[in-house]
């Protein structure tokens, strides 16, 4: 896969991240949060 992307804000890709992390432009991303099954969202609160 090499074609770029080309990202417009508030964008949620989903797939396999090595093969999305291929095609996204470097310094485009701000912020990665990810909660697999790690549960920090506990009776309600973040």
């Amino acid at each position: 896969m090499n074609k770029a992307l080309n990202l417009k804000t508030n964008v949620i890709l989903q797939g396999n991240s090595l093969e999305l992390l291929q095609i996204i432009p470097n310094d485009s991303i701000d912020l990665i949060f990810a909660d697999p099954p790690y549960f920090m969202r506990v009776e309600g609160v973040l």
